[in-house]
């Protein structure tokens, strides 16, 4: 029983020797079909022989490497970012990481460049940035390479341009808000004047018809005052008139008294020549 659990034991170490020996030459000759697509620049030809090679065994550095550049060479940068965090996560020696971070600054700045044709500013200056920290990261390990100090000079060069720009385009909006918000002010306080000088002119025009209104009325009640005193002074006799009446009166009195006197006195008269 355990000389048969051995054999199998064997059998079964020998079947996996054998699976490895297999998906390593078979992930050499994805990967050699892969790179000789890729150095005659057929990018989407070298693509799927660098994705069978890495379906093989994703852990391996060189086939999800070489998969990101052709991603990188066709301009399908958010898959091409994708694998390099893989590799940056990944990497191992110092080689390995250099090419990872190398390739991630020319991605971010690939990317930027895309982000500005948008006219997305603000995802511009994130990628740039991005960007010039991993240079500086290569550069560390790698301080000779002109290349590297090249590439990161116009890239943070760049940022500069796009962080001042961003922040005069910020002023400006706010100055320009500021501005609209002072026109709508000026805009309000113009109709707030206004409906003020309308509701005054209607006062105005109010007070003038109520005073034209009142002037109207005192002259009807003049004209109806002197209307009715002229009709009262046709049976009324005047205070002059009135005291030369008088006078006549009191002289025509005095002239009939005295005729009536004499009458009386007449009349005795005869009386006593009768007796």
């Amino acid at each position: 029983m355990k000389t048969i659990i051995k054999s199998l034991l064997i059998f079964s170490s020998i079947l996996l020797i054998i699976s490895k020996l297999s998906n390593a030459q078979d992930e050499r000759k994805f990967v050699r079909n892969g790179y000789e697509a890729y150095q005659n620049n057929k990018f989407k030809k070298a693509e799927p022989e660098f994705q069978k090679a890495r379906n093989l065994d994703t852990t391996k550095f060189v086939p999800t490497y070489n998969l990101a550049n052709t991603y990188y060479k066709l301009k399908n940068y958010d898959k091409c970012e994708a694998l390099y965090k893989i590799l940056e996560e990944t990497a191992v020696t110092n080689d390995q990481k250099s090419k990872v971070w190398f390739n991630s600054a020319n991605t971010q700045a690939q990317k930027a460049i895309e982000s500005l044709k948008a006219k997305n500013m603000q995802q511009a200056i994130e990628e740039l940035t991005k960007a010039t920290d991993y240079y500086k990261k290569y550069m560390i390990l790698n301080p000779n390479d002109v290349d590297a100090k090249y590439n990161y000079e116009i890239a943070n060069e760049l940022l500069k341009k796009l962080k001042n720009q961003n922040k005069n385009n910020k002023n400006n909006k706010n100055n320009k808000n500021n501005k609209d918000n002072k026109d709508k002010q000026n805009k309000k306080n113009d109709k707030n004047n206004k409906d003020k000088d309308k509701k005054d002119d209607k006062n105005k025009q109010d007070k003038k018809d109520k005073k034209d209104k009142q002037d109207k009325q005192d002259k009807k009640d003049e004209k109806d005052k002197n209307q009715k005193n002229k009709k009262n002074q046709k049976g009324k006799i005047s205070d002059k008139n009135a005291q030369m009446l008088l006078k006549i009166i009191e002289k025509k009195d005095k002239e009939i008294l005295k005729k009536l006197k004499k009458v009386k006195a007449s009349k005795r008269n005869k009386k006593e020549k009768d007796w």
